[in-house]
């Protein structure tokens, strides 16, 4: 690359950054209609969870919640925005609500949206291991005896 083509993508690098921080975010947004959900199409802050960020305040901000911010509805320091639509992506504000984290993960458990049994993360066992280990166990018995506990877990 020679001077002159540094120079543009530099000058396109900059004029991206030009403009009010409003003006910055909503070029990132592809608005569609008032019902639909608005995605975020710039970067995110994790890729598996595809929520964006957005550079505001001398940090990166989830999109969600600047959306909400632009769109005049106050997030409160130790809540969150929340989702009506459960799309990590949106940034509609109509789709938008301030919510407690305690609120948000109660929508998401409700919606069955969280890591449990096989999806979670620090699972070593299947489902089906599971109810071949509980069928192992007595009608009214809570808590099987060393022994079998123990054989169960070299087994398994």
């Amino acid at each position: 690359m020679n001077r002159t083509e540094a120079a543009i993508i530099a000058r396109a690098v900059k004029a991206e950054k030009t403009g009010t921080p409003q003006e910055r975010f909503w070029k990132k947004v592809d608005k569609k209609g008032p019902d639909e959900c608005w995605p975020w199409t710039a970067s995110v802050r994790n890729k598996n969870e595809g929520y964006g960020a957005f550079w505001l305040e001398g940090r990166h901000q989830p999109s969600n919640r600047v959306a909400l911010l632009f769109s005049g509805v106050d997030v409160p320091k130790g809540m969150v925005a929340c989702h009506r639509c459960d799309n990590p992506r949106c940034c509609n504000p109509a789709h938008l609500f301030p919510g407690t984290p305690k609120a948000n993960n109660d929508d998401k458990v409700s919606k069955g949206r969280h890591a449990a049994g096989d999806s979670h993360g620090m699972a070593k066992l299947t489902q089906q291991q599971v109810a071949e280990i509980r069928a192992h166990r007595p009608a009214g018995v809570k808590r099987l005896p060393p022994g079998i506990t123990g054989r169960l877990a070299e087994h398994y």
